[in-house]
């Protein structure tokens, strides 16, 4: 999720109030000549979405002193990259699932129904999904699909239809540039739900309208005194941080889920 989504840093963690709106109903019109555009001036109504700071931590782990002491490299260093990476891991599941209740609002939950479909894949599901995504999101740069990587197994086995069996997928011929399905990057992410009855297992459309909202950086906290009768030295990581679709009733992700009947 950190990757494809876009990141909003703040110096607070007071509540954020982003402004949203729907405004697809209006569109430019022609005016002529000597006539004031106020007289068919179009209003624009805009909603509101909360942004809060729900704060993460790694954990904390008691390191001996004598490790501390005796290691030929620097172990807390070590353990600050592993707590950071547990941050990350626990974050993006939340960014991912988390149902929005006193928690980020995963994406999965907070998508819009885009259809159902098998548990088998075909190539028309990924091209219904597509074309369920409204053309101002689909076309975006930021336009991209995000599934599991069982997932990414699967469709590599497509074909275009029975009658063509070109590959779906194919890898870039060109150097580091990333792989795509009908031209759309794609996302790996571990989090997401694997196909299965009532799944919601490939997420398509402009991510980035899926806001993390960062409140300053991560902190990690040293602990000198508090173990000092086992002598050990702890540390722990702090961090706070919420997510959400910023979606005004345009739905610019959407899922399709395993039809569980």
């Amino acid at each position: 999720m950190w990757e494809a989504s876009r990141i909003i840093r703040t110096s607070k963690g007071n509540s954020l109030d982003w402004p949203t709106v729907n405004d697809t109903s209006n569109k430019a019109y022609l005016l002529s000549e000597s006539t004031s555009a106020a007289t068919s001036a179009q209003s624009v109504v805009f909603g509101q979405q909360q942004f809060e700071a729900y704060k993460y931590t790694s954990g904390l782990i008691q390191v001996p002193t004598e490790l501390v002491e005796d290691s030929e490299f620097d172990i807390m260093s070590e353990i600050r990259s592993l707590l950071v990476e547990r941050i990350f891991r626990g974050t993006n599941e939340a960014f991912t699932i988390a149902d929005g209740s006193s928690k980020p609002h995963g994406v999965v939950h907070a998508a819009a129904y885009g259809g159902t479909t098998t548990a088998t894949i075909t190539a028309d599901d990924i091209v219904d999904l597509m074309h369920e995504v409204d053309p101002a999101y689909r076309n975006m740069p930021n336009a991209r699909f995000m599934f599991h990587d069982s997932t990414l197994k699967a469709i590599k086995k497509l074909s275009h239809s029975s009658s063509d069996d070109r590959p779906l997928w194919l890898p870039s011929i060109r150097d580091n540039e990333p792989p795509t399905l009908y031209g759309k990057p794609y996302t790996i992410n571990q989090d997401m739900p694997v196909l299965g009855n009532g799944a919601k297992w490939i997420l398509f459309g402009d991510f980035s309208k899926y806001i993390i909202r960062v409140v300053r950086d991560m902190r990690i906290v040293r602990l000198n005194e508090r173990y000092g009768e086992l002598d050990q030295v702890a540390i722990v990581v702090f961090f706070r941080v919420d997510g959400d679709i910023l979606n005004g009733g345009t739905n610019p992700i959407k899922y399709l889920r395993v039809d569980a009947t």
